[in-house]
């Protein structure tokens, strides 16, 4: 576990195991993102919150695990800066052809964060290191803390086109000024060029990326969220995604190639 602070008051702490940011602190003292008080912590189990890296499947399209290795593989630091205003590290993981059979090429991953202020931004690498071209689907999974969920308003989504995995992938048109997250939402919102926000009564939160295509909106409800042993039913008010994501068209990346994707958050 990594803690990573900086002069303003902002801080972060990130798990090696996935690379996975479980904490952010603002300037001010606001905590953004949402970290269940049910989460385990044991290799190979994925952490519930913060904002687990999804490579190189998205969810169960694919032979690999739910949401692929990334999020429970082991990752290790390369770098840390931290500075008065700002303060950054970058973490990495590798892939070898036979690591996963399911999944059989030579890849590297980067992740670069920097905080500071009441803004965190993270940047993924994807490098192609074998001979052949692989495709992949990939995510930033951002939990975010809520107050309630039934006072949240997502602004920024209408008129784009969706899959509502609530209805078999069902491609649909959103047309509402916006979006509630009442009750149960599992949408891959398409083409999302522009800043999202998410506001609450007494709070608002941009989200920006660069990159990564698509955003997914994703709260389990009340009646999912009780199945889920690191979750809960009481929890599942308190929190929704908003996901970066690359997974309506997979990336093809060549060999040698690399590619990138960004997600900001703003408080």
């Amino acid at each position: 576990m990594i803690l990573l602070k900086t002069g303003d008051g902002s801080q972060a702490v990130l798990h090696l195991q996935g690379g996975h940011l479980t904490a952010w602190r603002t300037a001010t003292g606001r905590e953004p993102l949402f970290l269940s008080p049910l989460a385990v912590f044991r290799p190979g189990i994925p952490i519930r919150g913060g904002i687990p890296i999804i490579f190189p499947q998205f969810a169960d399209l694919g032979k690999l695990p739910k949401h692929g290795f990334a999020r429970t593989a082991p990752w290790t630091l390369s770098r840390q800066a931290e500075g008065a205003t700002t303060s950054s590290l970058t973490v990495r993981m590798e892939t070898e052809s036979t690591t996963y059979p399911d999944w059989p090429y030579c890849a590297s991953l980067e992740l670069a964060i920097r905080l500071g202020g009441e803004a965190l931004r993270l940047n993924l690498t994807v490098t192609n290191q074998d001979v052949r071209p692989f495709s992949f689907t990939a995510a930033l999974h951002t939990y975010l803390r809520v107050s309630d969920t039934r006072k949240v308003q997502i602004h920024g989504l209408t008129a784009h086109h969706y899959r509502d995995a609530t209805q078999a992938g069902r491609l649909a048109h959103d047309a509402a000024p916006w979006l509630d997250v009442a009750a149960e939402v599992d949408r891959t919102y398409l083409e999302v060029r522009r800043a999202v926000e998410l506001h609450e009564p007494s709070a608002c939160l941009t989200v920006r990326q660069e990159g990564f295509r698509d955003l997914v909106v994703w709260n389990p409800g009340s009646e999912k969220a009780s199945a889920l042993g690191d979750l809960g039913a009481e929890h599942s008010q308190q929190m929704v995604c908003l996901e970066a994501a690359a997974v309506g068209e997979p990336i093809l990346l060549p060999p040698g190639a690399r590619w990138h994707g960004a997600q900001i958050l703003i408080a």
